[in-house]
């Protein structure tokens, strides 16, 4: 009777270890594919360009326009030519970047619509290119910053000193002094515009 019991209990215990095991095992993987969350408080810095009447230059639609051009942004030494997205259903660079905390590279980002269809013509995008600007990334505003980014176009021989300043004074209240400046100049929030001539064709 004795040996019974020691051979139920030592099962019993066995069965243990196989199921807390196998819940650990489970654990694991759910932490795993869990998305990373993601930052309450971003800073998205976008450069518009746009003309002495505030047209956007950085829409093919307007004459004169400067989309599609060489420019580059410098960072911590390293050179980044701008990313153009493709006409299309590539107009929207809502990339796997876009909420990555850290610098991502000068790229273009456009809004669109997306317009759902039957289950043959799938879904349609619409860029509105009016709404066109450059982004070079999405910083935490959760931790102090002090970023230089130099964006240059080299066919007007111009390059532009972009300023990004955070110091959080209370994480928890969210209470930060926060600044933008493009050539010493403060920015409209962490909007960066320019005013350029049209470009000749």
């Amino acid at each position: 009777m004795r040996s019974n019991t020691i051979s139920f209990k030592k099962s019993l215990y066995l069965l243990l270890l196989l199921v807390s095991g196998s819940l650990l095992t489970a654990c694991g993987d759910d932490e795993k594919n869990e998305p990373l969350p993601i930052p309450s408080d971003v800073i998205i810095p976008e450069i518009k360009i746009v003309d002495a009447e505030g047209n956007n230059l950085l829409d093919p639609n307007v004459p004169g326009n400067w989309y599609g051009a060489e420019m580059w942004a410098e960072y911590n030494g390293q050179i980044e030519m701008a990313l153009w997205a493709d006409y299309g259903d590539q107009a929207l660079q809502k990339n796997s970047r876009s909420y990555t905390p850290t610098y991502a590279g000068l790229y273009e980002y456009t809004e669109c619509e997306y317009i759902k269809g039957d289950s043959a013509s799938g879904v349609t995008v619409i860029p509105d290119f009016s709404t066109t600007v450059l982004r070079f990334g999405h910083f935490t505003g959760e931790r102090d910053l002090d970023i230089d980014v130099l964006f240059t176009i080299p066919e007007l021989d111009k390059t532009y000193h972009i300023q990004i300043y955070n110091k959080v004074i209370d994480i928890n209240k969210k209470e930060v002094t926060r600044w933008v400046k493009c050539d010493g100049e403060l920015c409209d929030g962490t909007i960066i515009t320019l005013v350029l001539p049209h470009r000749e064709e």
